[in-house]
């Protein structure tokens, strides 16, 4: 017998002892020797396998206890219900910076962007009891103002953008506006102007943009404020979208009172009607 062979099977190494006698020279047990070896050398894979097998589920389980809450926050699993999204729609003429200030507050990034065809839709976030605000940009080229209606439904407030510098498109500005307030479906939403463009000289300040837009008039049954905002440096734009998320609270306080005191109108009203039927007001 020799000893000193080393068989390597994967990563497993074994000393094998090798017999060396006149009887190994026959075939029939030479072929039944080799097949006993490859049995063997299975054996040895198959177990190599089965504990890499269990190492990779030892991984894999560690991994998920590790990951398992990240992947349930990410798929809205983890926690209690989503905040409530407040439906908002963002006009104003081509060129006025809708999308530059939208990606400034957004993304906190100067875009160079170009002319609108559709929309644009962002989620901004606000404090943690106030309604996320999800905005609707919409393109604001002549062919694309037909178009602005269909985004009217269910929509919480209005933000209005303004060219201040430019004050040869105030008067259709001023039109435009007119035209989207008189909608029904907009009936007493919220009004938010925003005098972009503040960091040009001669830009309109805040008090010639309200007289320009006449909004004293046409906004006399709903809440309504303008803020002077720069959307290439990014001020007052969140002082703007601000406001709009108080407009939207005081806006829902309002509908609630409305309410209230609709169902106190309208109780008594049932009651004698009801009595009237029932006979039981009659003397």
């Amino acid at each position: 017998m020799t000893c000193g062979i080393l068989l390597q099977q994967g990563e497993v190494f074994a000393a094998c002892p090798v017999y060396r006698s006149h009887s190994d020279l026959n075939p029939a047990r030479a072929w039944k020797q080799k097949k006993l070896t490859e049995q063997s050398s299975h054996s040895v894979r198959a177990g190599h396998c089965c504990r890499e097998a269990a190492k990779t589920t030892a991984q894999a389980s560690l991994l998920l206890q590790t990951t398992g809450p990240v992947f349930r926050q990410s798929m809205g699993l983890h926690g209690s219900k989503h905040p409530q999204q407040a439906q908002i729609v963002m006009l104003g003429l081509d060129g006025s910076g809708k999308s530059t200030l939208l990606y400034k507050l957004k993304y906190n990034e100067c875009v160079i962007t170009v002319p609108t065809v559709g929309f644009n839709v962002e989620m901004l976030e606000t404090e943690a009891r106030g309604p996320g605000l999800t905005v609707w940009d919409v393109g604001g080229q002549q062919r694309m103002r037909p178009y602005w209606k269909h985004h009217y439904q269910g929509t919480g407030a209005v933000v209005f953008v303004v060219d201040s510098w430019d004050r040869r498109r105030l008067e259709e500005a001023r039109k435009e506006l007119h035209t989207v307030l008189k909608n029904v479906s907009l009936k007493r939403v919220p009004l938010v102007i925003l005098a972009n463009k503040q960091d040009l000289p001669g830009a309109a300040n805040p008090q010639e943009v309200i007289h320009r837009l006449d909004l004293r008039r046409v906004c006399e049954n709903r809440d309504w404020f303008v803020q002077p905002c720069c959307g290439r440096t990014g001020v007052g734009l969140e002082e703007g979208f601000r406001m709009v998320a108080y407009l939207l609270k005081i806006s829902l306080k309002q509908t609630e009172v409305d309410i209230k005191n609709t169902v106190k109108q309208l109780k008594p009203k049932a009651i004698l009607m009801m009595t009237k039927r029932q006979g039981l007001g009659q003397s």
